[in-house]
């Protein structure tokens, strides 16, 4: 019998190609009424390339959470890696505040930790489109690197609160996946790692804690 696992994966690659071939089918309609005089039609059209855009997208996230593997763990930047995780991204990068020593690293798997870095602090700017979001480092006695990113977005909905990291279950705005948390947390426990959310000590924001296990 075949393995389900496998199944789903091939599904899942099968609905993504067509998404994208039915994407760009669309997006070239979409173009030619754009400026035309039918504008329900051109509406309508914008609507259905955002949709299927969203659609690809979410096979994209569904697809790296099943396939999150631990690669080789070498010693890291931590600057680099967020400049890595939002490369051509730099009104993003320009609302990221890094209150840690310029040559800081932590020993990880640099992709998956750029993923993770990518998914929380995105998670933080998209809740808080108009703040800042604060990055702070420090090591523990025993190596342990501890991040915490916080923001200024009122802290965690209570819908939220019980499945943050279950997939598709924790968007906190419409038009998310749910998968953003899930993806980041199965990246970092693969590294030996945890992802901790809760209300900032002002109850102004979430925090998010960080863990990476040091060499040892």
């Amino acid at each position: 019998m075949p393995d389900p696992a496998d199944l789903y994966a091939k599904a899942l690659k099968a609905v993504r190609h067509d998404a994208r071939n039915i994407l760009a089918g669309l997006s070239v309609l979409n173009d030619r009424l754009q400026g035309t005089e039918d504008e329900r039609s051109a509406e309508f059209a914008s609507i259905l390339v955002r949709r299927v855009e969203s659609l690809v997208e979410l096979t994209k996230r569904a697809d790296a959470l099943a396939g999150v593997t631990l690669g080789e763990k070498t010693d890291q930047h931590l600057f680099r890696l967020i400049e890595g995780a939002f490369d051509g991204a730099p009104e993003s990068i320009a609302r990221i505040d890094v209150r840690a020593p310029r040559a800081w690293s932590l020993y990880c798997d640099a992709e998956l930790t750029r993923l993770v870095l990518r998914e929380v602090i995105c998670n933080a700017l998209e809740a808080a489109p108009e703040g800042v979001v604060a990055v702070d480092a420090r090591r523990e006695d025993n190596g342990d690197c501890i991040l915490t990113i916080e923001d200024d977005a009122g802290g965690i909905a209570k819908t939220a609160r019980g499945h943050l990291f279950t997939p598709f279950k924790g968007a906190k705005r419409k038009g998310q996946s749910g998968l953003g948390l899930p993806l980041a947390d199965a990246a970092l426990r693969v590294q030996g790692g945890s992802l901790t959310l809760m209300d900032s000590e002002s109850d102004a924001g979430t925090l998010a804690i960080l863990t990476l296990p040091g060499r040892n």
